[in-house]
């Protein structure tokens, strides 16, 4: 058995211990692998582009008499989907990697913009990698401004698929098409109000941005702001789960400081006696936060975790389920 790690071209340092799958790490991160093989004697292989500058600075600063160093230099094992070393951090919330690529001088601006590493951590949510990213100066995209209640938060915005403008397109021109081919003309309510159904929802949903900024959180539907609230404060949280991965599920964040007053609107997102006993207490408010496939999960919901499961708030079961199988260390904001 050995601890195998691989130099790759763009900076990235991959680890295989023996029992642990294969994976990004950081220089200090090499440096604990090292001392493991030391500990329980396992040799070591250096594979990929060992001949580099940089592979060889960060080996001979990591050598040590007890541990076996194999060089066998080799063509390094690309990611999938062509991402680079920084975007599989990125996505992936690796905070620490993200820094110790960025300080070791790998862009921070690579591949396309859709998948830059800013917005593959923005769209999973990971709050500490977006924060990382943004203290080093990574474009941010427009309309990503914190409110003026929380000057150095993050903010998360959602990006809506391409398909929902197609579909739109296609209402509008099939309503048209019908109207004047069958003649009858309340196709064109079809051609009207199915796009403005969903230019609505987009409104709604497209524009939402979330700020965080440790436990504070504020969210902001089409134009107001709502919040701050504090995440250590909540009096319940609730989870009404989106029926298909391409619709929103909703989080509900009940409280006393901002949002809109706790009734029927917000029930979908607790069991019925915990909604009434909800809805039947004075002065409670609920802020919504919508979340989906390729917008805040999973990153939100490990930050979120991390605060409310050392609160007394009262949990929906669906939200319980989703909190309770995530891990609680500490973000790195």
């Amino acid at each position: 058995m050995a601890i195998r790690i691989e130099f790759l071209i763009d900076g990235g340092i991959r680890v295989e211990a023996p029992g642990v799958a294969p994976g990004l790490a950081s220089a200090r991160m090499l440096k604990g692998w090292m001392q493991v093989a030391a500990d329980r004697h396992y040799p070591v292989v250096a594979e990929g582009d060992v001949n580099s500058s940089a592979a060889q600075s960060m080996l001979d600063d990591v050598r040590r008499d007890d541990v076996p160093v194999t060089v066998a230099p080799s063509e390094p094992t690309p990611w999938p989907n062509g991402w680079t070393s920084i975007q599989i951090a990125a996505a992936s919330g690796l905070d620490e990697q993200v820094h110790d690529l960025i300080a070791r001088g790998i862009s921070m601006n690579a591949g396309r913009r859709d998948q830059s590493p800013y917005r593959l951590a923005l769209q999973s949510g990971h709050v500490g990698a977006v924060a990382v990213l943004r203290d080093a100066g990574a474009r941010i995209p427009p309309g990503s401004q914190p409110p003026a209640e929380l000057p150095n938060a993050v903010v998360f915005r959602n990006y809506l698929p391409a398909f929902t403008r197609w579909f739109a397109i296609a209402l509008t021109v099939g309503g048209l098409v019908l109207a004047v081919a069958i003649r009858h003309w309340a196709f064109l309510v079809v051609a009207a109000v199915g796009p403005a159904m969903i230019l609505v929802g987009n409104a709604v949903i497209g524009r939402t941005r979330i700020a965080i900024d440790g436990p504070l959180l504020s969210v902001r539907h089409v134009a107001r702001w709502q919040g701050p609230i504090d995440l250590r404060e909540l009096a319940a949280v609730g989870l009404a789960v989106a029926t298909s991965t391409r619709m929103a599920s909703r989080w509900r964040f009940v409280q006393r400081t901002a949002g809109v007053r706790f009734g029927r609107l917000a029930r979908d997102g607790f069991e019925p006696s915990l909604a009434d006993e909800l809805q039947q207490t004075p002065d409670l408010r609920v802020v919504t936060v919508y979340s989906g496939r390729g917008f805040l999960s999973p990153g939100f919901e490990r930050h979120l975790a991390h605060y409310v499961v050392a609160t007394p708030a009262r949990l929906s079961t669906t939200a319980q389920s989703v909190l309770d199988g995530l891990g609680h260390a500490p973000p790195r904001v």
